[in-house]
């Protein structure tokens, strides 16, 4: 469907936002119809990530990126990183932090004093909510938060035995996601 759509239409860029293993395929088209490329990189190679999921998506990263004309990254670190382990890397980078574009806390109000070691997000397999876990279980004297959607059954028993931790298990608003963190 997107050679289709962008056969038919005058397409000069694309944005891609996630590691869609089948665009791979649409890429050659692309490059020869000389249609721009480029690519939100969340998760830059890191050879200390070693399961399947990075696996795959180091993988992926790997072909795809040659196509990319562009690399958006929304990290300061991540884009740092990438520079670090990718020198000659002649691809134009750009840095998008995710907070720019919204009204930031420059002060924390005088009467705050509550402070929380947070995991918000998607909750999913490759995010390790076990290490989150173990470490709200080895400092019982500090408040932990999980706030994001996801699948939470396997961590159950664990939860629920924590009196130090605050679950908030449901799909988080933009102004939802940007309060938990400020």
């Amino acid at each position: 469907e997107l050679i289709l759509f962008i056969r038919k239409s005058s397409i000069g860029k694309v944005i891609i936002t996630a590691p869609i293993p089948l665009i791979i395929f649409a890429m050659p088209y692309l490059k020869y119809n000389n249609v721009r490329i480029i690519y939100t990189l969340h998760e830059p190679f890191m050879p200390e990530r070693a399961s399947l999921y990075y696996r795959l998506s180091n993988l992926f990263n790997s072909i795809f990126l040659r196509y990319v004309d562009e690399i958006i990254f929304y990290s300061k670190n991540a884009l740092q990183y990438f520079k670090k382990t990718n020198p000659n890397n002649i691809k134009k980078t750009h840095l998008i932090p995710l907070y720019k574009y919204r009204v930031v806390i420059n002060e924390v109000p005088k009467n705050y004093t509550k402070s929380l070691i947070s995991f918000i997000g998607n909750i999913a397999e490759n995010k390790n909510l076990n290490a989150f876990l173990d470490i709200a279980e080895e400092h019982p004297e500090e408040d932990f938060l999980i706030a994001g959607s996801g699948k939470l059954d396997s961590f159950r028993v664990r939860i629920q035995s924590l009196t130090n931790l605050k679950v908030v298990n449901k799909f988080l608003s933009e102004k939802e996601y940007f309060d938990f963190i400020d």
